[in-house]
């Protein structure tokens, strides 16, 4: 994972403009039933995306995604799951090359298994 600070003041804004209204939640200006406008209540106050590219939303983005990508690691285990920080490979790159080497060690004769069965390995990087 890279740093939410670093990514909120990139250049690159392009994953908030895909993703962000799926992250962030979208405001709409109509609600037509009483549900939809608690649902309009309920993103308005949890700060809803306004569609606008900026620090402030791009970090609110970076913070919902990797909150989502830890909870799934959380869920997957440490067996199957490895979480890397870029600016840790940037400064230690032997010692995170170490923690992958080991990660893929643990999971090769397993992995073999579960190849056959659809479950998968996920190492991942931002």
């Amino acid at each position: 994972m890279r740093s939410g600070l670093d990514m909120a003041h990139s250049d690159n804004q392009n994953q908030l403009k895909l993703w962000g209204k799926h992250f962030l939640g979208a405001k709409t200006s109509t609600a037509s039933s009483s549900y939809a406008q608690q649902q309009q209540q309920q993103q308005q106050r949890a700060g809803a995306w306004d569609g606008m590219v900026g620090p402030n939303a791009s970090l609110r983005y970076w913070s919902a995604v990797h909150k989502r990508v830890v909870r799934l690691g959380q869920a997957l285990g440490p067996e199957k799951f490895c979480l890397l920080n870029f600016d840790a490979i940037c400064k230690q790159p032997k010692a995170v090359s170490g923690t992958v080497r080991l990660f893929l060690e643990t999971r090769k004769n397993s992995f073999r298994c579960s190849i056959f069965h659809g479950v998968n390995k996920a190492v991942v990087s931002f």
